[in-house]
């Protein structure tokens, strides 16, 4: 079973809690991170400030191919390298 995530520019992730499902799922939740910095007007990164209009460009999309469907702790290895979103 692939889980996604979405790495910020600093390499953490946006998800709260576990994985995404689909790459939709991953998709929907960084347009709304990103909303979660509208107030301010940009994302303040260790690298310097990102303008909102950039900031899906700085993260990264990974996916994991996970050992069994119920395994969240373990997994095995992943051809699939980051993707920049």
């Amino acid at each position: 079973m692939t889980k996604y995530d979405v790495k910020s520019p600093d390499g953490i992730s946006i998800a709260r809690t576990g994985y995404y499902s689909t790459t939709t799922e991953a998709g929907e939740a960084l347009e709304k991170w990103v909303e979660n910095y509208s107030r301010q007007g940009y994302y303040s990164s260790n690298m310097g400030r990102i303008p909102l209009e950039e900031l899906a460009l700085h993260c990264v999309r990974t996916s994991r191919q996970s050992e069994s469907q119920n395994d969240t702790d373990h997994w095995a290895r992943s051809s699939n390298a980051p993707q920049k979103i």
